[in-house]
């Protein structure tokens, strides 16, 4: 925790980000980056199979601490398809929870204390993206927060058995798309085991444009850890199209105002992981490259803040 003496930032990366996970573990260590998060899986296998013992000791060797695991669950499911009454009728969310436990299995030998889900899809797609944008992420319906509702409380059910925290990614074609959206389910639900990751390039993608205020106040009782990446956002006609009006760009280069996230995050004494993306590519360069660049920027970024 960040309770006593001066505030330090917390910067991890996120090891699957374009490039083996063994080169990533590496890298990690040659940018002195000290945490790490990755599902769990592609871990494994970029370990050769060896399983998750070997993983941890991979990530022990480099002097990586694993603070985040996942199975990447309820990203492609489409919430209206699910039953509220019988929710595990429907058979890739059956599937996906059984890929939660597993993550949350290990969690537990890796001792690592969460495990990330994500939001459900909203119906039709980019075709109502316009809406999503218009209204700074979507409205939900009631009966849509009761499907949300009832799906986190099966996954945190498995979290009590478990001893873990369930972490909910903030995608931005997701229900939680805002912070905003976040924090209704998270009220709704009242559990201290619901956590966010925060993704403030995101909200921007979904017009939420005081993310870097508002929304750090809205999800401040429930951050966890951050999706760092940048971008710039070009709305046509005053409505934006996510698939194709976005720009990925550098860490500060793009309309993401992480000085005023990371004034607030050292004001409160956040104990978040500030988990490091590539997203761009430069010219001419990988997907590594683009890490190192993003690194580099946050790691600046931090010292700056922490110097004042």
């Amino acid at each position: 925790m960040n309770d006593d003496g001066p505030y330090r930032f917390k910067v991890g990366m996120c090891l699957q980000a374009g490039m083996p996970f063994e080169r990533a573990v590496a890298l990690a260590r040659e940018m002195g980056v000290k945490y790490g998060w990755f599902d769990i899986d592609f871990a494994v296998d970029g370990v050769g199979g060896g399983g998750v013992d070997a993983v941890g000791e991979l990530l022990a060797r480099n002097g990586i601490e694993p603070f985040l695991v996942g199975n990447n669950v309820f990203s492609r499911i489409t919430l209206s398809d699910v039953d509220a009454d019988r929710p595990l009728d429907h058979p890739e969310l059956r599937r996906d929870v059984d890929r939660l436990v597993e993550a949350m299995e290990a969690a537990v030998r890796l001792g690592v204390g969460a495990v990330i889900c994500h939001a459900f899809l909203w119906p039709g797609g980019w075709s109502l993206w316009p809406m999503r944008w218009l209204t700074g992420g979507g409205v939900i319906a009631e009966a849509d927060m009761t499907r949300l509702t009832t799906a986190y409380e099966i996954a945190l059910a498995h979290a009590e058995r478990y001893d873990v925290d369930v972490v909910v990614g903030n995608l931005p074609w997701g229900y939680t798309a805002s912070t905003t959206n976040f924090r209704l389910l998270a009220e709704r639900i009242g559990s201290p085991r619901l956590k966010f990751m925060w993704h403030p390039s995101d909200n921007l993608t979904c017009g939420e444009w005081d993310a870097a205020t508002a929304g750090f106040r809205n999800i401040r009782p429930y951050l966890h850890s951050l999706h760092v990446k940048d971008l710039h956002v070009r709305p046509t006609d005053g409505i934006h199209r996510q698939d194709k009006d976005t720009d990925y760009r550098p860490l500060g280069e793009g309309d993401v105002d992480y000085p005023t996230i990371l004034r607030s995050m050292r004001d409160t004494r956040s104990d978040a992981v500030l988990a490091v993306y590539g997203h761009f590519i430069p010219e001419g360069g990988t997907h590594e490259d683009a890490m190192r660049i993003n690194i580099e920027n946050m790691q600046r970024m931090v010292a700056e803040i922490e110097s004042e």
